[in-house]
């Protein structure tokens, strides 16, 4: 259950839990950690993997814009390879 993964009493309904970050990937050079929740990808909701992957397939060379929730706080990070 997404709810019960997350700290800091989030209320999120879908998303994506981060589970590991790889050092030295585009994830770990974008900030993200073990534990945030991708709940956008290029101004788009993200609630299964493959959502995330056509928002990673289309985006251009500047990369992709998330939106993760950490802790109950929202942010936005730059996914770029």
């Amino acid at each position: 259950d997404l709810r019960a993964a997350l700290a800091g009493g989030a209320t999120l309904e879908q998303g994506l839990l981060v589970l590991r970050v790889l050092p030295g990937t585009p994830a770990a050079d974008a900030g993200l950690r073990a534990g945030d929740v991708i709940v956008r990808a290029g101004g788009e909701a993200v609630g299964s993997p493959r959502a995330l992957q056509r928002a990673l397939v289309g985006a251009d060379a500047r990369g992709v814009t998330l939106r993760v929730e950490r802790r109950g706080v929202g942010r936005e990070v730059v996914l770029r390879w």
